[in-house]
């Protein structure tokens, strides 16, 4: 897509376009920040404006290139991510990643090597990755894409120009839910707001199944109690149904304690995101103190980073849970 298109990120697609106007682009990138926001979508219009035929310095998102691009089946376009079944990317992926840089360019441009998501590969994979950004290719540029720099090594970090992005304000992904979904403005601004400004994921989903989701889970969230472990083991099996759901439900979990932290401590409702669900959430915020409340936000952390590294989810949940709510016997 064209950077017109991208909500949000003006500042990073500056910086691309800046790049790309003067010549002078950084040989190996860092895209960072949370998951859904628009990272590698990003990376795939830097990569697009490099190679349009209609150009310049954008993408017209309409000639072969840019489709080719879109396809991933441009020659000078690789994108390198997790394989079927695999917890890590591998060092055999790098190396096939580096035999491919060693020829030359076909369209006489740009090679330009996406990886998605980088925190993932091994530490072999990115030992490996080191010599190539110590000593890259002619005319070749490597994007990082991770949802945090912890998983980077220090070396590979240091290799790259860092981008940090944010989520995109909810009245944005509000506005492009209107848009592309045909949403009604008050139900997009929920979605929008309780969706912490991933417009991916949103986009990606049907959103009254997406809301129907919520609200269950919020409900069997709200009502468990210490000791009530039928009801932890319940809610863990359901949420843990593969990697990706577990991770949807970490996050609606964090949304969740978070606005409970938000009265804890500042006792204004105007910016809880679970808006619609604020006396559930005022409630609660009374049976617990913040101590406790960003304890648990930061077990979430915790479980949110074994589970991308394919621990066990459900194991890792109910535990998860029986912490939660065992916070709540005051």
């Amino acid at each position: 897509m064209p950077f017109s298109e991208i909500v949000g990120h003006q500042r990073q697609l500056k910086i691309l376009r800046a790049g790309l106007k003067s010549g002078r682009l950084h040989h190996a990138y860092l895209f960072w920040g949370p998951e859904g926001i628009g990272k590698k979508s990003a990376a795939l219009s830097f990569a697009m404006a490099m190679h349009c035929s209609q150009g310049p310095f954008d993408s017209c998102g309409q000639c072969q290139s840019c489709v080719s691009i879109v396809g991933g089946n441009h020659p000078d376009v690789s994108l390198v991510g997790l394989q079927a079944q695999k917890k890590e990317i591998s060092i055999e992926q790098i190396r096939e990643l580096q035999h491919r840089l060693s020829f030359r360019s076909l369209s006489g441009k740009s090679k330009v090597v996406i990886i998605d998501p980088a925190q993932l590969m091994n530490y072999h994979a990115q030992n490996a990755l080191l010599k190539t950004l110590e000593e890259p290719p002619g005319g070749s540029i490597i994007v990082l894409i991770a949802r945090h720099i912890g998983g980077v090594i220090p070396t590979v970090l240091s290799r790259c120009l860092h981008l940090a992005f944010t989520p995109p304000s909810p009245d944005l992904v509000a506005e492009l839910l209107v848009r592309k979904k045909g949403m009604a403005a008050d139900q997009a601004r929920l979605l929008a707001t309780v969706a912490m400004g991933s417009p991916g994921e949103v986009l990606a989903s049907d959103p009254g199944l997406y809301l129907e989701q919520r609200g269950l889970w919020l409900d069997r969230l709200s009502s468990l109690s210490p000791g009530d472990y039928r009801g932890i083991l319940e809610l863990a099996g359901d949420a843990a149904g593969d990697r990706e759901q577990a991770l949807f439900f970490l996050k609606w979990m964090e949304t969740w304690y978070r606005d409970v932290l938000t009265l804890q401590v500042m006792g204004r409702a105007e910016r809880v995101r679970n808006a619609d669900r604020i006396e559930e959430i005022r409630r609660r915020a009374a049976l617990s103190g913040p101590e406790e409340t960003v304890s648990i936000l930061a077990r979430i952390g915790r479980v949110t980073r074994e589970i991308q590294r394919n621990f066990n989810s459900r194991m890792a949940l109910e535990n998860l849970l029986i912490q939660a709510s065992a916070t709540l016997s005051k």
